[in-house]
């Protein structure tokens, strides 16, 4: 809860106000498949719905910690949790959305297949970081009606929050066009020659070092990798080859 209302707060100071908005957070998990806390969750909606009105959506984080005893796995408890969530929006007309974790290969939800059966919509959330930055994509891989929509990607804004605490962070999420998934144009020993490159061109002729050339054996001893390992001449003159066909650099003789 607290890490929520980190990111409530990094919303607010940089994004939207949030004054006045409905939203209410548990102060703890729901044993959903259990009839008392259930019970009690019921009762604590209805007191929401009397100050606030219609309940617009409710959001169940994460399937694993509201699931309470049973067996994920198991088709009889996961079809008794899914009931539940059933009667939540037959009673309120609300949505519900369901926040759970893919399984190891990243495929399709964890545990039984009676998860995927029962949704209207799907969407995939998945983490790329890339350098210093933190990217986000959000993918719909289910839609059981009307027309899906395209995938959004989001990239991650650290706030320092003022007056939260010594130098406390949090962050949110903003719309972005680029294009993290991409792969690198080189690979890793190709990086390192073409670093190599462009120092030794700069300790030529720092003034202009685009106008300086070297042969293959120029480099010899100068392109090692992260654990010191020297790469040889043939190598380099490879990678060279592959860096001239890829555009990265310019061949006026033979290398």
């Amino acid at each position: 809860q607290r890490g929520v209302k980190r990111r409530l707060s990094a919303w607010q100071q940089a994004q939207y106000n949030l004054s006045g908005i409905p939203l209410y957070l548990s102060d703890r998990a729901v044993r959903i498949g259990d009839k008392d806390d259930f019970e009690r969750l019921i009762g604590e909606i209805d007191a929401i719905k009397a100050m606030e009105g219609d309940i617009g959506m409710i959001v169940v984080d994460t399937f694993q910690r509201n699931f309470g005893g049973g067996n994920e796995n198991s088709a009889e408890d996961v079809g008794n949790f899914i009931t539940q969530l059933d009667g939540l929006i037959a009673t309120y007309g609300c949505n519900v959305c369901l926040v759970h974790h893919s399984g190891h290969e990243g495929t399709r939800a964890r545990g039984s297949s009676v998860i995927g059966a029962s949704l209207d919509y799907e969407f995939k959330v998945e983490r790329t970081d890339k350098g210093e930055d933190m990217y986000v994509s959000f993918q719909q891989t289910l839609n059981k009606d009307g027309q899906g929509m395209s995938a959004k990607n989001f990239v991650f804004k650290e706030v320092e929050l003022i007056g939260q605490g010594l130098e406390l962070t949090s962050g949110f999420l903003e719309e972005t066009t680029v294009d993290f998934k991409a792969k690198n144009d080189i690979t890793y020993k190709q990086k390192l020659v073409l670093e190599a490159l462009e120092r030794e061109s700069i300790f030529a002729d720092k003034s202009n070092p685009q106008d300086h050339f070297f042969y293959a054996k120029d480099l010899k001893n100068k392109v090692a990798d992260k654990d010191g390992n020297i790469m040889s001449v043939e190598s380099i003159k490879k990678i060279l080859y592959r860096l001239v066909d890829l555009n990265f650099v310019k061949s006026l003789f033979v290398v």
